[in-house]
């Protein structure tokens, strides 16, 4: 059965998707004008109809004016032949006003046809594995693309819990209903987190598709040729360099590869991001061309078939033609592309990206001129911090029992006199039969080494009634974790003071505290298991199993598996 691979399709590959879907607006409505108007309701306020642009049998867009062209639909506009079709763009646009820029939500859908068939033997809860905000500048006639690491450790609004922003979609309900309809609300609720993200700046509109899209749209066109730059392979597909004919699963191949072919030297290609959107970039620019060339007037309704069941969007019919329109008109010199990331760390039982604050609040300063603040909360520093605070309760609530049980133990052994070895006899010189050998009286005895000889002071005995058992050495493992337990308590009470300084946007040292807070809870769990282990303590009360004999720690009741509590995950999200 093959492993689920992840949807990794980035900035560039989203930005391909909306822009020949919103050229399918384009030649399906022929408007061609000034873009901007179409997202406004007159009053500088965005409309926001909740269109859904719907293709698959079987599902109803809700609100009675959505563009909707079912499946063996005859009413194909068809442009006369002596006018040119931009015109009629021009004459069917909205000309209202509107705000200089409008972001648009790229939602791209790690799901398939193929993992939503029953040969499919991964888990099958979709997740919002690309999310890019279009930050369109009609006015400057320039765009921003931002892309949001689906890693991001986030908040996602109106719901608790510690969740990546991909989960976004799962925490909106899920990508598809019981009953099998698209649900729409999920995608506004990644559009909500999207806002999050920004400081709170508006994202009132999204385009949403799955991984089929790519290659029925690159199909639809015919494909196209491209020189690619080396050797690679993915899913068992390889590919030579040179300019070659792709069609849709190659390219769909050739804007996920991370690596380069195993069997081959030949090309360096980068597992960075940064270089796998170059080469997104690349492969938009070649596919605009392509339609620009191309006469797609005449392929309208290959191209909107090719939507069925993976397009979906609140853009009403005018305001993707109006995109279409920007976006023949866009220089692709004016279109910047940036990423909210940050650094990686593994934390909180996965791997998150935690925002770079700073670089997040100078981006959205330089896009839309706004000040925003910092998410003080949801830095890697305070976010060590909530981890910590969460695996202290779980620490010491384990060693609540083992430290009465073996406290229990050493004061009942307190009550015993201390084990005193007897003295050894000293050594008896032997005479000898030879009255030409004198012993040596100035040599030391040789005696066998005992452990109570040796240090009498940690020597342990079971068998001496009526005497002490535990020596010095493990009545040291007890002091040790007593200590262990006060430092903690310490470490817990300068990590808060920090953690409020940092929420109220004061200067603080909260990163090395809560690393420090970490490490100690980290001590606190090795001290404990050496104590338990000593003192005879019954391990199924720290492990299911056995005592680990290294830091892998899963089969553990030390973990702290909090996506399964509701209490503090609201929603539970499968991220395997």
């Amino acid at each position: 059965m093959k492993k689920r691979t992840k949807f990794a399709i980035l900035a560039s590959v989203a930005v391909v998707v909306v822009t020949l879907g919103v050229v399918v607006g384009l030649f399906a409505s022929g408007i061609l004008n000034d873009p901007k108007g179409a997202f406004s309701d007159g009053n500088g306020s965005p409309t926001s109809t909740a269109v859904t642009v719907s293709l698959e049998p079987g599902v109803t867009p809700n609100p009675t004016e959505a563009w909707t062209l079912e499946p063996g639909a005859t009413e194909t506009p068809t442009p006369s032949p002596t006018i040119d079709p931009f015109i009629t763009l021009q004459q069917q646009a909205d000309l209202s006003s509107m705000h200089d820029i409008v972001n648009i939500l790229v939602i791209g859908i790690d799901g398939d046809e193929y993992r939503e068939s029953s040969d499919w033997g991964g888990k099958k809860e979709w997740h919002s594995d690309v999310m890019l905000v279009l930050a369109v500048n009609f006015d400057q006639m320039k765009v921003d693309m931002i892309s949001l690491p689906r890693d991001t450790y986030a908040n996602i609004p109106g719901v608790d819990g510690i969740y990546k922003l991909n989960a976004s979609l799962n925490c909106g309900g899920g990508y598809v209903n019981k009953d099998g309809t698209i649900n729409y609300a999920a995608f506004e609720k990644v559009c909500q987190s999207a806002e999050w993200m920004l400081g709170g700046i508006p994202v009132d509109y999204y385009y949403a598709v799955n991984m089929d899209t790519v290659k029925a749209l690159v199909n639809a066109v015919g494909g196209i040729d491209y020189e690619i730059e080396g050797y690679f392979d993915i899913g068992g597909r390889f590919y030579e360099p040179g300019l070659q004919h792709m069609d849709g699963q190659a390219v769909l191949d050739y804007m996920r590869v991370r690596k380069k072919s195993k069997n081959t030297v030949k090309w360096s290609i980068s597992t960075a991001d940064s270089n796998r959107v170059n080469r997104q970039k690349e492969m938009l620019k070649a596919l605009l061309i392509k339609m620009k060339n191309d006469n797609l007037i005449t392929t309208i309704p290959d191209i909107v078939q090719s939507f069925s069941g993976s397009l979906f969007t609140n853009c009403t019919l005018e305001q993707t033609a109006s995109l279409a329109v920007f976006a023949y008109q866009l220089d692709t010199a004016n279109i910047t592309m940036r990423t909210m990331g940050g650094s990686s760390a593994s934390l909180l039982a996965w791997n998150f990206v935690f925002t770079n604050q700073t670089d997040r609040v100078n981006m959205i300063k330089e896009i839309y001129g706004v000040s925003v603040g910092k998410e003080e909360k949801y830095t890697k520093q305070y976010a060590q911090y909530t981890w910590g605070t969460m695996l202290e309760d779980v620490y010491l609530e384990l060693c609540k029992p083992l430290t009465k049980y073996v406290g229990d133990l050493i004061a009942a052994d307190d009550l015993l006199p201390e084990f005193t070895p007897e003295p050894s006899p000293s050594p008896t010189a032997v005479p000898s039969d030879s009255p030409s050998t004198a012993p040596d009286t100035t040599a030391e005895p040789t005696l066998e080494a005992t452990p109570e000889a040796v240090n009498p002071k940690i020597y342990t005995t079971q068998e001496t009634p009526g005497v002490r058992k535990y020596g010095e050495e493990m009545r040291k493992l007890w002091t040790d974790y007593n200590t262990c337990l006060e430092e903690l308590a310490e470490l817990r009470k300068t990590a808060d003071k920090e953690a409020k300084k940092a929420r109220n946007g004061s200067s603080n040292s909260l990163s090395s505290v809560s690393t420090k807070y970490l490490d100690k809870l980290t001590e606190l769990q090795d001290k404990a298991i050496a104590l338990g282990k000593a003192f005879g303590y019954e391990k199924s009360k720290f492990y299911n199993t056995c005592y680990p004999t290294d830091n892998y720690k899963s089969n553990s009741l030390w973990a702290l598996n909090y996506w399964d509590d509701k209490k503090i995950n609201e929603v539970n999200v499968d991220f395997n």
